[in-house]
């Protein structure tokens, strides 16, 4: 093997790299995004859930201080306000979970492109040289 073949394939096995290095870095940012999001929704989820304990005290007192009992249709009232303030909770930890897994899909494919990409340069470096 000549000189030359042996810098042509060492460029091919750098460009192979770069691009392996390149991908890599991309699918380390997607997961820091997903996990970042994944923190940011449950602490959304943590304020809203505060929120809604906070209104269903002030129901609840609004409701003893005008005179009724916290039985039977008062009862059912802040029942299905605990009941959806839960729907909206487990919303904003699916809509965080949801976008997490797109980012996490976009750093698989980002890992995808780069071994494609490493084996393109990898097939056209072997080639040109041979």
């Amino acid at each position: 093997m000549g000189v030359e073949t042996a810098v042509a394939l060492g460029f091919t096995a750098l460009s192979a790299t770069g691009n392996l290095l390149a991908a890599n870095e991309q699918q380390e940012a997607a997961e820091q995004q997903a996990r970042i999001t994944e923190a940011e929704s449950a602490e959304a989820a943590r304020v809203r859930r505060i929120e809604l304990k906070k209104f269903e005290a002030v129901q609840r007192g609004r409701f003893l201080s005008s005179g009724v009992t916290i039985e039977g249709s008062p009862l059912l009232v802040l029942e299905e306000t605990r009941r959806e303030g839960e729907k909206e909770v487990r919303a904003i930890r699916r809509f965080g979970a949801a976008r997490a897994e797109t980012f996490r899909q976009t750093g698989r494919a980002a890992a995808l492109r780069g071994i494609t990409g490493a084996v393109t340069a990898v097939g056209r470096g072997v080639q040109q040289t041979f």
